[in-house]
């Protein structure tokens, strides 16, 4: 009995023993392409920003591969050759022999052949899809937005002495901010990883008013209800659309309508140009925008403004 009991303990720590050998087996990374051919071996790169993949194969050459010629990538087994009978299946063989007669063709029945085992059923690793683009095509953003309006005069007047004896001229220098804010809502629409097409429509309100005149600075709350409505739109250059930071400039034109309350509105339109950062993440987006406004419209008016943003992956 004792001798029935440990040769089932050895049987089962045998069978446990092939049953980890067979888990344990080891896989290895397999390219196909698109062109058909396949490259096997180790997946040492996978820079998914660039769209870029490098595998080192069992002779040790490394290839590049882009992410628009790959058709998946899988984890499978190394190929070895299985002799056709343990797979039941057996393809007759054509034997060629040269005579003085010509040549004749004939089969052998007999003559077995070896396929490669086949790796249909292992799972694959999950990659970024070739056909999408390796950046977010659609972007929308709404968030804090300011304009700004600056002026600058210079005076002049008739100054006398303590006795007024004589006169004499005087100048100074007044500058005059408008601050206006309130809220924007922007669309961007990635066309490749370094150009896109941006519009944006911001309604902002005048806030404060800033007068700098002879070392004198003083900011005066409005007592009027002035309002900007802007739409505008831009065509894009930036270092990249993808994740992590972006840097871009852009340029195009603007539309807006003043309302100061009862006088009539006012519309005025010109060129605006656009200095921007972004740090992208998965889904999300912290955008930081400055903006240029130039036009005949406003004539002896700078006009500026700044967005804070944040954006969502469409």
């Amino acid at each position: 009995m004792r001798r029935l009991i440990i040769s089932l303990g050895f049987a089962i720590s045998a069978l446990t023993l092939c049953g980890n050998t067979a888990a344990e087996e080891e896989l290895e990374d397999v390219i196909y392409k698109t062109d058909g051919s396949v490259l096997r071996g180790e997946l040492i790169e996978q820079d998914f920003a660039a769209g870029k993949y490098k595998i080192r194969l069992m002779g040790g050459s490394v290839f590049s591969v882009q992410q628009n010629e790959i058709s998946k990538i899988t984890k499978e087994p190394f190929i070895i050759p299985i002799p056709q009978k343990a797979l039941k299946k057996e393809t007759p063989a054509v034997n060629v022999q040269v005579t003085q007669t010509g040549i004749s063709n004939q089969q052998n029945d007999n003559q077995t052949q070896f396929e490669t085992a086949s790796a249909a059923h292992y799972p694959q690793v999950a990659i970024a899809d070739s056909n999408q683009p390796a950046y977010p095509p659609h972007v929308i953003s709404f968030g804090y937005t300011t304009r700004n309006f600056n002026t600058t005069t210079e005076y002049e007047y008739y100054n006398y002495d303590s006795n007024y004896n004589y006169g004499y001229y005087e100048s100074y220098t007044e500058e005059v901010d408008y601050d206006f804010d309130g809220f924007g809502l922007a669309y961007q629409a990635n066309l490749t990883n370094h150009f896109s097409a941006y519009i944006e429509y911001s309604r902002t309100k005048l806030d404060k008013i800033r007068v700098k005149a002879d070392g004198f600075e003083d900011d005066i709350d409005p007592q009027v209800n002035w309002t900007i409505k802007t739409l505008q739109a831009l065509a894009i250059l930036t270092t990249n659309n993808g994740r992590g930071w972006q840097f871009y400039l852009g340029g195009g034109l603007f539309d807006e309508t003043h309302k100061l309350e009862s006088w009539p509105e006012e519309n005025m339109n010109g060129q605006v140009f656009m200095l921007g950062s972004t740090y992208a993440w998965e889904k999300l987006q912290a955008q930081l925008r400055i903006f240029v406004y130039e036009s005949d419209d406003f004539e002896d008016f700078n006009s500026s403004g700044v967005n804070l943003h944040l954006g969502m992956h469409l």
